[in-house]
């Protein structure tokens, strides 16, 4: 009997290591660490051919993308106008519009197909610089890209891809696995599970959650109490004022220089392992 158990906890080892080997080559090869011919997910070039192109004199207050393998770009356009352009080698998109809602919406092809696309999609969304519509944003595979719109809104959901956004009023932010890199924002919200984070300028308020990946704050300041949870990676701020931290870190170092417990305003931070470095 105590063999037979022996080798049943035997096996479940074994087997428990083999998925952990499976599941670590999976990803290694989505992200292309390990090229394998015809699976490089993340190294798809963008398709060329121009599916569809229409200017909108609308200034819509909310603008949606769903998008399932393609980037996503959000740019100045040079008039007062909305111009959408979308590059793909397929039609399998939808496009709804009203008096305030612009949706564009990619859909998949009916029935069981096993195919890899050599394409990815991009859809590029040209508005004025002054607009304070709230965009969302959704890309399965792909990048997320914004340049400069300080008075929008944006509402961001990747699973897998790197976003970039210059500056906002406001930024909302799920992503699963990619790399985090913001300029200047008033409110933050940040729930990210692997990928690093990097922010210039917060003037408000914060809220960030990171399984696995460094953050870095470069300068903040703070209208309300704000909190950090970080499970493994280091945090670091490189300025802030007027604010007092409380930190604490399972394993790691805490650094923090000229603390002010008087602060009208406390940023917490938790982490489970990585170092806390403030000042």
């Amino acid at each position: 009997m105590k063999k037979s158990k022996g080798k049943i906890v035997f096996l479940i080892v074994l087997l428990s290591f083999l998925i952990l080997l499976l599941l670590g080559f999976m990803i290694s090869v989505i992200l292309g660490w390990i090229p394998f011919r015809g699976f490089n997910f993340i190294s798809y070039k963008v398709s060329e051919r121009l599916a569809y192109e229409e200017i909108y004199d609308t200034n819509f207050q909310k603008i949606k993308v769903d998008a399932t393998l393609g980037n996503i770009e959000v740019l100045p356009s040079n008039d007062e106008k909305i111009h959408i352009l979308i590059y793909s080698d397929s039609d399998l998109f939808q496009i709804e519009d009203t008096k305030s809602d612009l949706s564009i919406t990619f859909t998949e092809e009916e029935g069981f197909h096993f195919f890899i696309p050599s394409t990815k999609d991009l859809v590029q969304i040209y508005v004025p610089a002054t607009t304070n519509s709230l965009f969302t944003l959704i890309s399965d595979c792909g990048d997320v890209t914004v340049a400069d719109f300080s008075t929008a809104k944006f509402e961001v959901t990747a699973n897998m891809g790197d976003i970039s956004i210059d500056s906002a009023k406001e930024i909302s932010v799920d992503n699963d696995m990619g790399d985090i890199s913001i300029g200047n924002v008033s409110n933050l919200k940040v729930t990210q599970d692997m990928g690093d984070l990097e922010v210039d300028t917060i003037s408000s308020k914060l809220s960030i959650e990171n399984d696995m990946g460094k953050v870095l704050l470069k300068n903040i300041s703070l209208d309300y109490d704000s909190k950090i949870i970080a499970n493994l990676g280091d945090v670091e701020i490189e300025k802030i004022s007027n604010v007092y931290i409380d930190a604490t870190v399972d394993l790691g170092d805490i650094d923090i220089a000229n603390n002010d417990r008087s602060a009208p305003y406390v940023l917490t931070i938790q982490g489970d392992m990585g170092d806390i470095t403030v000042g």
